[in-house]
């Protein structure tokens, strides 16, 4: 059979680049599409109907829709692993069949991993840092939420320790924390959509200057103004540590986002002079 796609998800297989294209490179990046010029493998995949699981690669540099197809048919199909494609190898996993994301509706490709909010989440263990930049740029879609749902964690717990981060969205506001000393976050207000977009969002922990903006977030390469700011800069010389990251949820067990992931690349560098370049690789 022939899958249903959504063209504005993929309309050609036409590379605009790679991450590893310029310095400094992702420590991890997963993706439906080829983002590191060597990467030969996007995604494993469940069936519904068998639980049997494929490996899908590439066709030129956007996702192997048909060899998708082939494998799925009619039937469902959920992503089992995300992986890395940088030379760090952590992959984002889920073993648990009642928590992987959907990649296919009904033999309908989705377009995007589709988290369903309520018990879908990934994670990949041991991500290091050991810097005090972090910058998470993603292809996603999130609707506004009243109520606390993360996207995306360092730590099982952001509030119990130092060097960690979180990226989260409550009272229909998206905010990037970082727990040090004492914790600091500030808040970004853009509208709902559940169309993918381009979300940048950059914190550099170690800073004495309490006037610098040390988070900067951005929505298809503008600039967003803060509408807050709560506790204090980070402490000087703390840099972000060696956590798993989760996707969707808390540690597994809560605050599950109903969040659409298309491309997700993860920095331990200061990206400020190519967050543009990074941008047009990760929107494609």
């Amino acid at each position: 059979m022939t899958m249903l796609v959504n063209p504005f998800f993929f309309g050609a297989s036409v590379s605009a680049g790679y991450l590893d294209d310029f310095s400094p490179a992702p420590r991890v990046a997963y993706s439906l599409r080829k983002v590191i010029s060597t990467a030969t493998v996007a995604i494993r995949v469940r069936r519904s109907s068998d639980n049997a699981e494929q490996d899908i690669g590439f066709a030129g540099d956007a996702l192997d829709t048909a060899a998708l197809a082939a494998f799925v048919g009619s039937n469902s199909a959920f992503v089992t692993t995300f992986y890395d494609q940088t030379a760090t190898g952590i992959n984002l996993v889920q073993a648990t069949a009642a928590s992987q994301p959907r990649i296919v509706n009904a033999g309908a490709f989705d377009g995007a991993a589709i988290f369903d909010g309520t018990n879908d989440w990934m994670s990949a263990a041991s991500v290091p840092f050991g810097t005090a930049y972090a910058a998470a740029y993603m292809k996603a879609a999130m609707p506004n939420q009243s109520a606390l749902a993360i996207m995306l964690e360092s730590s099982s717990n952001y509030n119990n320790g130092s060097g960690r981060f979180i990226w989260y969205m409550e009272n229909n506001l998206h905010a990037l924390g970082t727990r040090a000393a004492v914790s600091y976050r500030r808040d970004y207000s853009i509208s709902s959509a559940t169309s993918l977009r381009v979300i940048t969002n950059r914190y550099q922990m170690a800073t004495s200057d309490a006037s610098i903006a040390q988070q900067r977030f951005r929505v298809d390469g503008v600039d967003i103004s803060s509408v807050a700011s709560v506790g204090t800069p980070a402490t000087p010389s703390v840099n972000f540590t060696t956590q798993t990251l989760y996707l969707g949820c808390r540690a597994g067990s809560a605050f599950f986002a109903p969040v659409q992931i298309h491309t997700l690349a993860v920095y331990a560098a200061d990206t400020d002079a190519i967050v543009s370049s990074i941008e047009a690789v990760v929107g494609v």
